[in-house]
Parts: C-alpha cells; structure tokens; sequence
C-alpha cells in the first residue's frame, strides 16, 4: 500500500502538473484564437476594462442571451455592469487583469480554483490512510476526465467554477471542516453566478442532514440559512435595478414556485403526503438503526438536492437533440461526456462516491468502491482515444497548427494603440483586439453606435460605410468574411493602402488616420 506521505506528495504533483497544463493549454488556445467567438472577449473586455480608468465602460459587442432564473435581453446596453448573470468574482478577475495587463493570471486563477477540490479533498482526508487512498483516485479521476482542461479554459467564464466550488463546501460540510471553512466555500459559491441559489440551498440541507446529531448544528444550520437568504435579496435587488425582461410563458424561480404552490395544488398536496410518508420512515428507521439509517438518509439528501440539476441536464440534452439531430444514444452521451458545459454533473457524480466511501466501511465494500473509481479513470483514458473529438488529444494539436496563421493578427495588434487605432474584425478575429476601444464587428456592430436588431450585417451597412470611408484604420477578418468586405469597398470606391494575408485570414489597411 502507498504511504500516507506519498499519497499526498502525488496528489500535490498531479495538482501543479494540471494547472499548469491548463494555463498552457489556455494560452496556446488564446494564441490560435481558438475560443468562442463572442464570450471570451466578452468576459475578458469586462476584466480588462473594469479598473482602467483610460478605457470607456461600455462594450464593443453587446450579447443576447437568459439565465435560470428566466431573465433574459441584450447585456449592458446602458451600463457596463448590467450583465445577466450575477458573478461578483469578475470584479476580482479584473483586478488581477489591471496588475498582470494579461490573461496570463486569469487563466492560472481559475486553473487554479477549478483543481482546487484535489487539494482540499487531500487536506480533508487527515492521515486517514484508506481515505488518502481514495483521494488519490479521485484526483487521478478528476484530472483524466475528458471534459477537465476544456472545461479550465471555457472562455474565462466564471460560470465553471461553480462545480469546483461546490465540491469545496460539499467536503467541507461532508468532513465536519471547522465552520469557517464551511462557511467560506459557502459564500465564495455565491460571488460565482446565480446558480448558487440552488448549489447553495442543496448544501444548507445536506449540512442539516450530516449534522444533526452534533452539538450547535442548529445555530450554524441557522447562520448559513441567513447568508443564503442574505445573497437572495442581494440577487433580487441586483436583477430589479438591472430589469431585464422574462422569458414568455416563464417566470423567475421564485415565482415560478409560488405558482406552484398555489395553482398546482393537486401536485402540490401530492408533494406534501410523499415527504410526510418520508419523515415517517424516517423516524422510524433512526430508532431502529441510527447510524446506518443516517448514512443512507444522507446520501439520499444528497441525490434529492441535486434533483434540479438533473432537470436541468434533461433540458440542455433536449435543446442539444433539437439543435444537432444527434444519430444515437451513444452521440448524446459522448456531448455529454465532451462538453465543457455539462462538467458540473460530473462534479455531482465525483462528490457520489466521496459520500458513498463512508456509508460502510467493510473491506469488500471499499474494494468494490476502488474497483469502480479505477474502470472509470480507464473510461476516461480510453475516452479520450476513442472519441477525440473536443478533447485535449484533439484540440491540442489544432491549436498548435492554427497559432503560425493567427500570428498576422496579433501582429496588427503590436502595432496598434487600443485606446487610438479603429479596428473593423469579425467573429474570428475580434478575440484578439477584445481591450480595444474602437473595435467593431462586421457581423454585429456596438450597441452604443447602433442599437436594436439593425446592428447585424446587412442592416449595418449604412454604419459601416461611415466607419469604413472616415474612421477604420485596419480590416483584419477571415478569407470567408473579407468576400463580403470587398463587394463593399468596391461599391464605395475605397482603395487598400496595404493588403495581404494567409490561408485563413486577410488585412487590409485603409488610408484613415
């Protein structure tokens, strides 16, 4: 068996190795302009602009999109921190930008929080030797997984560190850490995005259920219920001064569950006398087997919460169906596996089988519990040969191809001033001037020039005109774009001072000073 000493020295290495592959991975991914088209500039135009007080606060390409609590519009049309999704920790991301001028450290914190639960899992276990055991599995379980270092560099959205976090407070609670701690991981989910509503009311009713036999665990079941209704009302009053619009035929969760309650009261009575049957059993189960039954009860609890994350899977595989048409059952469940967004039911899925090493602790129990984590570290090995696509044995070497083309732009971009030069780009090419002041998108112009749906190509061109005959310095677009750019020129009589370009993209420089 590997020493307790070992154990922890490989967890900490497979800890550095990771986050540092991820900030490799993330930085080649950058240099190829590898990342999506409009959110990564979007998240990153808000860091890098928030504290510098050169930069105007508005955005060059302004999103349209919801969120679960069935908001939904164009971001920050009239102020730049009127976004849809309530992520406090973007305020930290920029203060890192504002210190480093880079997203070098950006991707080396979220890296960094996102393998986060190696370490605390590690920290949690104590000298426990059979716990180390597991722990080191799970970490070799979390790094292997297909989709972990897409996930780590998912376009700096602040979304993925949702799951880290939730794992920290889930082992926190789960472990009896001191209550700080628990505390902390609880609050920090919070500062992520709204989704903590729900993250963090599952937490609050697992910690009741862990510890309820313990002394004072109605006093910090109560503390940590306040700073949950604490940051609701901070979330309500951010979305009504942000008074975004709701989704037709939807209402925001907590209408949403008020019409429950209220209008759909067969399902509601139904709702009642199901939990009511639960306690009852319940209560009879604690006196006959107390431990066992509070073991079994808190795994139970820990499916139970995580219920609307399963509602929430469910949508996002339909919306995928209808979207992609997918061939079989096997092409869903690849998505499932491949896809950066959907890493968070894996973390749901980690954090089963921390909760199920100590429902027993018999030998053939465990064994069987080793042998499951080892067949699913080879799935994820075997995954990432056998479906290569959107894995890092894929991507990787796309990058590596696609950095020499994307060169040319970021050459521009050394001869330029962000705060002076004008930029016309597309979708591809916009990630690389995201801090730029006079940036505009062909394909979709800034709300603060043209608002509305007459901001998307064709209906701009009357802007773009304009923009082209007096302020565009430099066009920078792919080969596909620049075959409707030309047509443009052609009609307003405009001649390229320079031109030139590769196999992916094409520049143009204008006579504009």
């Amino acid at each position: 068996m590997v020493s307790r000493k070992t154990v922890h020295i490989l967890i900490v290495g497979i800890f550095c190795l990771s986050v540092l592959f991820s900030i490799g991975f993330s930085t080649i991914k950058g240099r190829a302009l590898g990342y999506q088209t409009r959110d990564y500039p979007f998240f990153l135009q808000f860091y890098a602009k928030v504290f510098d007080h050169r930069a105007e606060p508005r955005f060059t390409l302004n999103p349209h999109g919801s969120n679960f609590l069935g908001y939904l519009g164009v971001e920050a049309t009239d102020n730049f921190h009127r976004q849809l999704h309530f992520s406090p920790v973007s305020y930290a991301f920029g203060i890192i930008f504002a210190l480093s001028k880079s997203p070098l450290l950006i991707f080396g914190a979220i890296a960094g929080v996102f393998f986060l639960p190696l370490l605390y899992l590690d920290l949690a276990c104590g000298e426990t030797g059979q716990r180390k055991n597991m722990a080191l599995l799970l970490a070799l379980l979390y790094a292997a997984y297909p989709s972990a270092f897409p996930a780590a560099s998912y376009d700096l959205r602040p979304y993925i560190l949702l799951g880290p976090l939730f794992a920290c407070a889930m082992i926190a609670v789960h472990y009896q850490r001191p209550f700080l701690e628990q505390l902390l991981f609880f609050n920090l989910l919070f500062c992520v995005r709204e989704e903590a509503l729900i993250l963090g009311a599952g937490i609050l009713t697992y910690f009741v259920l862990r510890n309820y036999s313990e002394k004072r665990w109605v006093k910090r079941a109560l503390i940590l219920g306040l700073f949950w209704l604490t940051w609701a009302l901070v979330i309500q009053k951010y979305y009504g001064w942000a008074s975004f619009a709701t989704m037709p035929g939807t209402n925001p969760v907590v209408l949403y569950v008020l019409e429950f309650v209220y209008v759909k009261t067969a399902q509601f009575k139904l709702f009642c006398i199901s939990a009511l049957i639960c306690l009852v059993v319940v209560w009879y189960g604690m006196k006959r087997e107390p431990l066992w039954f509070k073991k079994t009860f808190q795994v139970a609890g820990y499916l139970l919460v995580c219920l609307p994350l399963w509602w929430q899977l469910r949508y996002e595989i339909q919306e995928y169906i209808k979207a992609q048409q997918p061939d079989s059952v096997w092409a869903i469940f690849e998505h499932v596996v491949i896809s950066p967004r959907f890493h968070l039911y894996f973390i749901v899925f980690f954090l089963l089988f921390i909760l199920l090493w100590d429902f027993a602790g018999s030998r053939i129990y465990r064994t069987g519990l080793i042998c499951m984590m080892l067949v699913c570290i080879v799935f994820s090995m075997v995954f990432h040969y056998s479906v290569p696509q959107a894995t890092v044995k894929e991507l990787l070497p796309h990058y590596n191809e696609n950095q020499p083309t994307a060169s040319i732009v970021f050459d521009v971009r050394k001869s330029t001033n962000k705060y002076r030069s004008h930029i016309l780009c597309d979708y591809a090419t916009y990630q690389a001037f995201f801090d730029y002041e006079n940036v505009y998108v062909f394909d979709r112009l800034p709300w603060y020039i043209i608002e509305g749906e007459q901001r998307f190509y064709p209906d701009n061109k009357p802007v773009l005109e304009g923009l082209l005959r007096n302020k565009i310095e430099f066009i920078i677009v792919t080969k596909h774009t620049m075959l409707k750019i030309k047509p443009l020129l052609r009609s307003m009589s405009l001649k390229p001072q320079h031109a030139y370009g590769n196999d992916r993209f094409e520049i143009i420089r204008l006579p504009n000073q």
